[in-house]
């Protein structure tokens, strides 16, 4: 080998070992120092390393794991015994509505047991009320007159009177069956023909009608009669005064013995106009009737009625005549 050759291989030899060496510094520098970078380097994922979450994906929650022994499939699932027995049903009762057969608001068991009545007969005294509502006024369901006074338990109910005791409602001095099914009168009115005498009056101590303001027919009323001391079942024959008379309207503050007064001359002259305003009212009920109720010549009447004031000379004829 010639000189020069051998010093070639020589450089080449130290090249190499400068480069190794160098490479070699290298690698423990890196791993030294570089080793944390790298790693961290190394932990950012790429794109392609990025998870994909679906929207809406249902994320499997694991479970975990139970001590129950999870059977194989082809072991049998048991079957519940067959003679087990059927709880049998009770004998509970059903509820029921307690009836009221006629509908009368009393309870059939009641109607037989403590009232006596017909549970099949909403009225069983046939007085026109329902038995429920006699029992709830205090009537007697099986009486058609509880109180005896020869009226009905409904007539009463229905005129406003007791049906429960016998008594003078009016307090006209009749009973109330008396007014009713003899009379005729109204036994919660003292005076049904307003005359100015009660029914009872008329009947136990005049004997006159109760029904009848007039019972002699002389125009007159008759509790003005009694008043007047006359007899109001006995007409005078008097000519009622009409002949040339004339129509007169009350007006506010007029009293009888002042208009008879004026037009007659007398203030004690108005029976006169008494007699042919009453007259004339049997004619045409327009004019007013005088002398009824609690009839005072000196008042008594109301202004818009109309009257009939008779002729100086018929009047005097009827005043002479009585």
């Amino acid at each position: 080998m010639s000189k020069n050759e051998s010093a070639s291989k020589t450089r080449t030899a130290i090249w190499v070992a400068v480069i190794t060496g160098f490479f070699t510094l290298c690698a423990t520098i890196i791993t030294v120092i570089g080793s944390p970078i790298i790693q961290r380097w190394l932990s950012i994922p790429t794109p392609t390393q990025v998870a994909v979450v679906t929207p809406n994906t249902p994320t499997a929650i694991p479970i975990p794991p139970t001590d129950t022994p999870v059977l194989p499939t082809d072991t049998p699932v048991p079957e519940p015994p067959t003679n087990t027995p059927v709880p049998e049903p009770t004998d509970t009762p059903t509820p029921t509505t307690i009836p009221d057969t006629d509908g009368d608001g009393l309870l059939d068991s009641d109607e037989v047991s403590i009232y006596n009545t017909d549970p099949n007969k909403w009225d069983t005294d046939g007085d026109g009320l329902s038995d429920g509502d006699e029992v709830n006024r205090g009537t007697n369901p099986t009486d058609w007159d509880t109180d005896d006074d020869k009226v009905s338990d409904g007539d009463e109910v229905n005129r406003g009177t007791d049906p429960t005791t016998p008594e003078d409602t009016d307090r006209d001095g009749l009973s109330d069956g008396d007014e009713v099914n003899i009379h005729g009168t109204d036994p919660n009115n003292w005076d049904t023909d307003g005359d100015g005498l009660s029914d009872g009056d008329e009947v136990n101590t005049h004997g006159t009608a109760p029904k009848n303001w007039d019972t002699d027919g002389d125009k007159m009323p008759d509790g003005y009669e009694v008043k007047q001391g006359t007899d109001p079942n006995k007409s005078s024959n008097c000519q009622v005064p009409l002949a040339g008379g004339e129509e007169y309207i009350v007006r506010a503050g007029d009293w009888l013995t002042k208009i008879a007064d004026k037009y007659l001359g007398d203030p004690l002259a108005y029976p006169a106009i008494i007699a042919a305003t009453n007259a004339k009212h049997t004619e045409d009920p327009t004019y007013a009737i005088l002398g009824m109720g609690s009839f005072d010549p000196g008042a008594g009447l109301e202004p818009g009625q109309k009257l009939w004031i008779p002729s100086t000379e018929s009047a005097a004829t009827y005043l002479g005549c009585q």
